[in-house]
């Protein structure tokens, strides 16, 4: 689970360091798309089953944006 855990923060950092804007403005391709992660923690001693973890796909066009969560309910 820790490994898990060290895989998405480093998704998350390299992801969110990917994602920061530039001065180069591409016309081509208005539509782009993205990839995130999450994990949501409760305050519990069962670490294994109080933790949640998701990913979520998706594409952007302009400010709309359509996305997939797939992750633990």
């Amino acid at each position: 689970m820790k490994k898990l855990i060290i895989l998405l923060i480093a998704f998350t950092i390299t992801f969110s360091v990917k994602a920061q804007d530039s001065t180069k403005v591409k016309k081509k391709h208005p539509v782009i798309g993205y990839i995130a992660t999450g994990i949501s923690i409760t305050n519990s001693k069962d670490f294994l089953n109080a933790n949640y973890v998701s990913i979520e796909g998706g594409v952007m066009y302009r400010n709309a944006s359509l996305g997939l969560v797939f992750g633990r309910n």
